[in-house]
């Protein structure tokens, strides 16, 4: 999966995960049924199409490789490597961010149905539905969100006892200047259910920093999130690795 100048933007998706797990391990979150068709995600009114994949893909000029392909000595750790990092100064639209997560490849995406949409004032809505077979994975490779194994795997079985498809809903304001996150959640939802936005927060932005930082090479000078627009100004990886 290209997880470069995405990557920024797929954390407020896959980072979902971190919060709720956490909540969910601290006994914060009360155990919802799958009543009244809840695990339909919440649509935002964002479309997408496969041209909008390939207009991503020929924009950002970058490749993804199968894992076997790296270099023998990268061909350690999780199972995704990042390299040959470039400048980039672009934006990408609802549609062509939604676009590349839903088409990705990766093995390991732990979401599908996703939305994304952009609007001013710094505003990020996701929604879609968790893949509960592919958090572990997931979270192995994310580095746990920056918590421990543990408290994660509570979390993951608490998760498992929502089905298999669960659905989210996360509302942020968020911007980052020289590597450094502003986030500001708003509302954050899993089959409907409310959660406490400032508890949930901490988790997110905890598990966010953990994950940027995994990335060899990604350097961003400035994040913003405008109308229709998410606006990346500094150096990603252009090659990636991964199973």
């Amino acid at each position: 999966m290209k997880k470069s100048l995405t990557i920024l933007l797929v954390f407020v998706v896959l980072l979902t995960v971190g919060g709720i797990l956490l909540l969910g391990y601290f006994g914060i979150i009360p155990m919802p049924g799958d009543f009244f068709n809840v695990t339909k995600p919440k649509d935002l009114g964002v479309t997408y199409t496969e041209e909008d994949y390939d207009e991503f893909m020929a924009k950002t000029e970058s490749q993804v490789l199968s894992f076997d392909k790296a270099p023998e000595e990268l061909q350690t750790g999780p199972g995704i490597v990042f390299t040959s990092p470039k400048p980039y100064d672009m934006s990408f639209s609802n549609s062509e961010i939604s676009a590349r997560i839903n088409y990705s490849n990766w093995s390991s995406m732990p979401v599908e149905n996703v939305q994304v949409k952009f609007s001013d004032g710094g505003i990020i809505e996701v929604s879609g539905n968790l893949i509960t077979s592919k958090l572990k994975n997931f979270a192995s490779i994310a580095g746990y969100g920056g918590y421990s194994e543990e408290n994660v795997d509570k979390g993951l079985n608490w998760i498992e006892k929502l089905g298999s498809n669960p659905a989210f809903y996360l509302k942020a304001k968020t911007e980052i200047t020289n590597n450094e996150l502003s986030l500001d959640t708003e509302s954050i939802e899993i089959n409907r259910l409310g959660l406490p936005a400032d508890q949930a927060n901490k988790a997110l932005t905890i598990a966010t920093e953990t994950i940027v930082k995994s990335v060899t090479g990604l350097d961003t000078e400035k994040l913003t999130i405008t109308e229709n627009a998410y606006n990346f100004k500094g150096n990603a990886p252009s090659v990636i690795y991964s199973k």
